[in-house]
């Protein structure tokens, strides 16, 4: 069975292509089937770009990055972008729309952060939540060691289908959340290490 955080998918390629604006960038972004949400971007994904707390300069980390678009808003923002995701797919075609889009970024190919190494002014995610919450709170925790001091970490979810616990988890970690966004019952989560 083929899911979006499989690392090798099985069923057939389909081509796909957004074209969109997001936090008033045009984009144009290749996707291929097997990537979440390949066919558009989600809801939750376009609340995160248009309300992360990005700042030029800062290392950004994409964890679960799929085609690309957070990391690519954050990048069109003035961050240098590592993009993480386990599907081989999803690496793909973030590759493909960074030198289409002819932005510069590190893809690298890591469950998690298992190839993650350096620190980030901030952490980035849609977390794979059909993964289970033991994978999406694993995000949580094991993103403390990648931030600087001071570093954020944002995370979007929908408030009443395990953002909450998410939240929950973001306090524990971090001894601190607060809500930045709101939308169409998602909710951007931030957390700050002290």
């Amino acid at each position: 069975m083929d899911y979006y955080y499989s690392e090798k998918l099985e069923s057939e390629e389909r081509k796909g292509k957004i074209i969109t604006n997001v936090r008033g960038f045009d984009l144009e972004i290749y996707t291929l089937s097997g990537i979440f949400s390949w066919k558009k971007v989600d809801n939750a994904s376009r609340l995160l770009a248009e309300n992360m707390e990005i700042y030029p300069g800062d290392l950004v980390l994409d964890v679960g990055c799929g085609y690309g678009v957070l990391g690519i808003v954050a990048s069109l923002m003035g961050a240098d972008v590592t993009f993480i995701d386990v599907n081989e797919r999803a690496i793909r075609m973030t590759k493909k729309n960074l030198r289409s889009l002819r932005i510069k970024g590190k893809v690298i190919k890591s469950n998690l952060y298992s190839k993650v190494k350096g620190e980030f002014h901030s952490i980035i995610t849609n977390p794979p939540i059909a993964a289970g919450f033991a994978v999406c709170s694993q995000i949580i925790k094991d993103a403390k060691k990648h931030l600087i001091k001071k570093g954020r970490f944002q995370l979007v979810a929908r408030h009443n289908k395990g953002g909450e616990r998410l939240m929950d988890c973001m306090e524990e970690v971090f001894g601190n959340v607060k809500t930045i966004a709101k939308k169409g019952g998602f909710r951007i989560y931030i957390s700050v290490k002290k």
